[in-house]
């Protein structure tokens, strides 16, 4: 019995098949691919039998081979594809077929048994007739893996004595390593009193590294002393600046206070006069005596002309208390922009103090991390490293060092000098801000002598124009 490669190909995939000694060949019908045309389809249960009593043998050797040759065929004789059949079942006592198939709903189940049973169905029967021939292609296959099998026996063999060669050789080659270790080691020792002499002379180079050190220490704690020198002079210029503005302040308020003060007593002389005068009028006027009537012409003339200083010396009134009041808003609005001055100048206090901080902290780190580098390097020659290229890093440290600790203390100066800029600019603006207030209100101040100048001039003849303007004023004087 015979065997395609395809069958070969699938008892080698699917364990699960037990392989016969004499196979059948078997040549499956390629599928023709076939379509459902109908929009609805049914599923039927089929049987189908074949006739013989040598199923028996056929069955459990090859199932899944009957099943797929059984599925092609009936697909092709129902004109169905083959996923259409399904839960395909083998019973002996001949051999029955019961199956699933999915189908047009236009076509009968009649219809489909009859095709199931006129089919010849070619391919199950060749298996059957074929289960006693002779074997060819598989038989063969196990000869050439029985010779594979011996070949890899032989060549097992042939590599165990291979193996044994190189354990040899192994040995000989561990032997001349003992040879080479013990040689190394010989070196190694004389390298080692080498190295020694070496260290003492790098020792005595070391000292004198460690005494540049200190040197380089020492400058440090001056650079230091220094840097807190200048701390404490800045400090002291600001707080002595506080003061000045301090004074500057309490003295501008003073004055201002004792303006106020004047301000308020001009106003009240003012207020009193005009009230005065307003009152003598409307009491002429309830009287019903023209305030002319009784007047020459000359004494009308005067009065026009008093009347006329009064309304300018109202209207110069009005003028000088909106002046007063653009006054006093722009000295608040100074003295607000000195409040905030002052908040941003306590500010940059802050900030100066805070990076004054963290370069010190910066300062330490680099301290730290530079004795640790030259810790290590110092173990690192201890090893054996090598001495020159040691000299010449512990060398290259210590400039890193100096030049590290000059370029923060440029910083710190430059900082430095920016902040006193800052406040010496803030001072100027402050100053010439007071110096602007003070020319303003002494301008004010002058207005306002004028203004009392102006009245006390004229006060005497506003008197004697009020006495003559009263009715009877010359007798009632007269009585008076």
């Amino acid at each position: 019995m015979s065997i395609s490669a395809q069958q070969l190909e699938h008892f080698m995939l699917h364990d699960d098949v037990v392989l016969p000694v004499k196979t059948v060949t078997t040549i499956l019908p390629q599928e023709t691919p076939y379509h459902i045309t109908s929009a609805t389809t049914t599923t039927v249960r089929l049987t189908k039998k074949f006739e013989g009593d040598n199923w028996k043998d056929i069955l459990p050797v090859v199932p899944r081979l009957l099943k797929q040759t059984f599925i092609s065929e009936a697909s092709a004789a129902l004109n169905v594809p083959e996923k259409c059949i399904s839960e395909v079942q083998f019973r002996l006592g001949s051999l029955y077929v019961t199956f699933h198939v999915t189908h047009d709903e236009d076509v009968s189940e009649e219809e489909m048994e009859r095709r199931i049973e006129e089919y010849p169905f070619r391919e199950m029967w060749r298996l059957y007739n074929q289960r006693d021939a002779p074997p060819d292609g598989l038989d063969a296959a196990l000869a050439e893996i029985k010779k594979l099998e011996e070949q890899l026996k032989q060549k097992e063999e042939e590599l165990e004595r291979q193996g044994k060669q190189d354990a040899r050789r192994i040995a000989d080659l561990e032997k001349q390593l003992e040879d080479v270790q013990r040689d190394l080691e010989d070196r190694a020792e004389e390298r080692e009193k080498d190295l020694l002499a070496a260290l003492a002379t790098e020792q005595a180079s070391r000292k004198e590294a460690d005494g540049r050190l200190k040197d380089t220490d020492e400058q440090n704690k001056k650079l230091t002393e220094q840097l807190k020198k200048e701390k404490n002079r800045f400090e002291k210029q600001a707080q002595r600046q506080n003061e000045l503005i301090a004074a500057i302040i309490q003295e501008n308020k003073k004055e201002k206070e004792a303006k106020e003060r004047e301000y308020n007593e001009a106003l009240e002389v003012k207020d009193y006069i005009i009230e005065t005068l307003k009152e003598q009028l409307r009491s002429l006027q309830e009287d019903g005596a023209s305030p002319r009537g009784g007047l020459s012409q000359d004494q009308s003339a005067e009065f026009d002309k008093l009347m006329g200083r009064m309304e300018e010396m109202a209207l110069i009134l009005q003028q000088t208390q909106q002046s007063e009041t653009e006054a006093r808003a722009e000295i608040r609005r100074l003295q607000e922009e000195l409040t905030r001055s002052e908040e941003g100048r306590h500010a940059d206090n802050v900030t100066y103090e805070n990076d004054k901080l963290a370069l010190k902290q910066q300062l330490k780190a680099f301290t730290d991390s530079k004795l640790a580098e030259d810790h290590n390097a110092r173990a690192a020659q201890r090893r054996g490293s090598n001495v020159a290229a040691e000299i010449k890093e512990n060398e290259t440290i210590v400039r890193q060092y100096e030049t590290a600790l000059e370029n923060i203390i440029g910083t710190l100066q430059d900082r430095l000098n920016i902040l006193q800029e800052e406040f010496g600019s803030f001072l100027r603006v402050n100053h010439e801000s007071m110096q602007k207030e003070k020319e303003l209100l002494q301008e004010h101040e002058g207005d306002s002598n004028q203004i009392r100048e102006t009245f006390r001039t004229q006060l005497p003849s506003l008197t004697e124009n009020q006495a003559l303007l009263r009715p009877g004023g010359g007798r009632r004087g007269q009585r008076d």
